[in-house]
C-alpha cells in the first residue's frame, strides 16, 4: 500500500490518478483549489482519503497542507504534481499579468510542492516525485507559447531534481502527456488581447481551447493514463521520462529526429566555435 499526495486532484488526470490509487487500496491526500468537486471521495473511501483545499501559488499554504497530509497519514510515498492550466494565445498577445499568473501556478506551484515533498522524502530516504510537464515541453506549437514555457521550466527543474535526489533513494519521474480527453479545454484561458495578424496562425488552437465539446485532437484516455502511472510508480526502475499516448510518442520521435538532422546540417559551424 502506498500513500499519495496529488495536486489538481478534483478534475481531469488528477481525478483519475486519485481514483486509481484509492480503488486499489492506497491512501491519498487529494489536494485541489476546488475541494467541492471531491466530496464523493470522502463519501466512498472514508479515512482512506484526505480531501484538502490547496492553492499551489501560495507557498505557506503548500507547506501547511503537505504537513497536514504527513501528520494524517504518517508519511507520503508518492507526490504527484498535477495542478496547472492552459493559457492560449500568441506570445505577442500575452499580457505581463497573464504570463506571471500562469508561471505562478504551473511553475512556482510545482516548485513549492516539490520542495515540500523533497525535504520529506530526502529525510526518509524514500519516495517518488512525479512531475507533470507536457507534450508542449517537447515541441511547443503556436498559441501555446506561455504554457509551453512553464512546462519547459518544470522539465528543466525536474531534470536537475532527478540528479539531486537519486543518492537519497528518492526517484523523480517526468511525465509528458499528449492530448488527453479531459475537461482541460473547457478550463483553458484565452488571452484578453487579440491581434488580427495572428488570427489564422493560431486559429485552430484558440478555437479548440475554451470549447468543452471539442475533443477532436484528444487521443488519450485519462483512466488508462492513471493505470500507466500506477505501473510506473510500482516499478523498481521507473523511467526518468515517459510520454502518455502514441501521439505523444510519435511527436517526441519526430522532434528528436528533426533536431538531430538540423544539428548535423550545421555541425561544421557548431564545431567552428571551439577554441
Amino acid at each position: 500500500m502506498k500513500t499519495w499526495f496529488i495536486t489538481g486532484a478534483s478534475t481531469g488526470l488528477g481525478r483519475e490518478y486519485t481514483l486509481a490509487a484509492l480503488n486499489r487500496g492506497d491512501r491519498v491526500a487529494a489536494a485541489s483549489i476546488d475541494p467541492e468537486n471531491m466530496e464523493d471521495y470522502k463519501e466512498k473511501y472514508g479515512d482512506q482519503v484526505l480531501v484538502q483545499y490547496l492553492d499551489v501559488t501560495k507557498k505557506d499554504m503548500v507547506d501547511k497542507v503537505f504537513a497536514e497530509a504527513v501528520e494524517y497519514f504518517g508519511h507520503i510515498d508518492v507526490c504527484v504534481n498535477n495542478a496547472g492550466y492552459m493559457q492560449c494565445g500568441a506570445v505577442e498577445e500575452m499580457s505581463e499579468d497573464e504570463a506571471r499568473r500562469i508561471f505562478d501556478c504551473n511553475f512556482f506551484g510545482t516548485l513549492f510542492v516539490t520542495q515540500a515533498a523533497a525535504e520529506h522524502m530526502r529525510i526518509r530516504r524514500s519516495g517518488t516525485i512525479v512531475q507533470t510537464t507536457s507534450l508542449s515541453a517537447v515541441d511547443t506549437i503556436a498559441a501555446e507559447g506561455m504554457y509551453g514555457a512553464t512546462k519547459h521550466a518544470v522539465l528543466g527543474m525536474s531534470q536537475a531534481l532527478y540528479h539531486e535526489l537519486k543518492e537519497f533513494g528518492v526517484r523523480v519521474v517526468i511525465i509528458q502527456p499528449g492530448p488527453i480527453k479531459t475537461n482541460m479545454a473547457r478550463r483553458a484561458k484565452l488571452c484578453a488581447r487579440r491581434i488580427d495578424d495572428y488570427k489564422n496562425v493560431i486559429a485552430a488552437e484558440t478555437e479548440r481551447w475554451g470549447n468543452e465539446d471539442d475533443h477532436t485532437a484528444d487521443t488519450g484516455d485519462a483512466a488508462k493514463c492513471a493505470q500507466v502511472l500506477l505501473k510506473v510508480v510500482d516499478s523498481d526502475n521507473p523511467p526518468r521520462h515517459i510520454v502518455f499516448t502514441s501521439f505523444a510518442y510519435n511527436i517526441l520521435q519526430m522532434s528528436i529526429k528533426a533536431r538531430l538532422e538540423e544539428a548535423e546540417e550545421w555541425k561544421a559551424e557548431s564545431f567552428s566555435a571551439d577554441i
